[in-house]
């Protein structure tokens, strides 16, 4: 059985970049409603279910919850991306509301030389303080496309 979550409709939802991924986004920055910008992490995949791990319900999709973030936390994010598009690429970007879309004109990828110049400068951040931030809710994701 399914615990009860606060499901956020997905026209409410604009997708703005992936901050991580190992196959499917791990987490990622959004706009809720148009204007407020959230931080959001995943929290299910089919598979943990299949172990046993998580039982959440029975959708094929991976679940994600999403958390406010305080005006020091937006500055942050925002600085951080611009530098990683500046210095790694745009490739984390969302497309028509669509994350990992790989190939498109407007999806650079800086030479490996510039890389380090954003991770030098960002080895240290930890996102996982956003998880104490306010839970606003939850919404499903297959593939990068939200359902």
């Amino acid at each position: 059985m399914g615990e009860n979550i606060n499901l956020i409709e997905s026209s409410r939802i604009v997708l703005m970049w992936e901050n991580d991924r190992w196959d499917v986004p791990l987490s990622g920055i959004l706009k809720l409603d148009g204007r407020k910008i959230c931080y959001f992490k995943r929290v299910y995949h089919p598979a943990d279910a299949e172990e046993g791990k998580i039982s959440y319900d029975d959708k094929e999709y991976d679940r994600y919850d999403v958390f406010e973030l305080s005006p020091e936390q937006i500055k942050f994010e925002l600085k951080m991306h611009e530098d990683f598009v500046r210095y790694v690429g745009s490739h984390t970007e969302a497309v028509d509301n669509k994350l990992g879309v790989l190939g498109e004109k407007t999806h650079l990828i800086k030479p490996l030389g510039e890389h380090k110049k954003f991770y030098n400068k960002y080895t240290s951040m930890n996102q996982k303080e956003y998880e104490n931030n306010k839970y606003l809710g939850s919404f499903y994701m297959k593939n990068g496309d939200i359902e």
